[in-house]
C-alpha cells in the first residue's frame, strides 16, 4: 500500500536523475533534477496502481513526495542538463499600466503533453538519454501488485 506519509532520506536511491511530470490542473510540465529518488506503485485510496514518487532535488536536503493517480504522467531520466520543458506562459501584453499573461493552452489540455512528449522523444532519440522509468500512460486503475522497484 503506498503511504501518504513523508519517505525518509534512508529510502530513497542515490543517483542523479531529472524528473518530468504535470502540474496541478494539468498546466504544463515540471523538471525536476534531484540526487536522490524513489519510486513504487500501490494501492491509494480508490487506485489500485498508483504510482508514487519520492526524490531530494539538487541543491536541497529534504525529500518532496507526489502520489499521482488519475493520469500518471512522472518520466524518469537517467542524469542532469536534460531540456527544459516549454513555459507554460504565452506572450505578455500591456493595456494601462496592467501586464497580463495567459497560459499557452486551457487547464488539463491534451496539448500540454503532447508538446512535451514530442520534444522529450526528440532529445531521447538525439542524445540517447537513459529512461529509467515512464509511467507516462500508466494505467492507475488496473488491479496490481504493489511492487516497490529497486533500480
Amino acid at each position: 500500500m503506498v503511504k501518504s506519509m513523508k519517505r525518509q532520506k534512508t529510502d530513497l536511491i542515490s543517483r542523479k536523475v531529472t524528473l518530468y511530470f504535470s502540474g496541478d490542473m494539468g498546466l504544463a510540465v515540471h523538471k525536476v533534477e534531484a540526487r536522490a529518488f524513489f519510486f513504487q506503485i500501490g494501492q491509494y485510496a480508490q487506485y489500485p496502481s498508483a504510482v508514487e514518487v519520492a526524490w531530494i532535488a539538487k541543491g536541497q536536503r529534504l525529500p518532496r513526495q507526489t502520489v499521482q493517480t488519475y493520469k500518471p504522467s512522472m518520466l524518469i531520466l537517467e542524469g542532469w542538463g536534460h531540456p527544459d520543458p516549454a513555459s507554460m506562459w504565452g506572450e505578455e501584453s500591456a493595456s494601462g499600466g496592467v501586464v497580463t499573461r495567459a497560459a499557452r493552452f486551457s487547464a488539463c489540455s491534451s496539448e500540454w503533453q503532447s508538446e512535451f512528449d514530442t520534444m522529450i522523444a526528440a532529445h531521447i532519440e538525439a542524445s540517447g538519454a537513459k529512461v529509467v522509468v515512464d509511467f507516462r500512460g500508466h494505467n492507475a486503475f488496473a488491479p496490481t501488485p504493489a511492487v516497490k522497484a529497486a533500480v
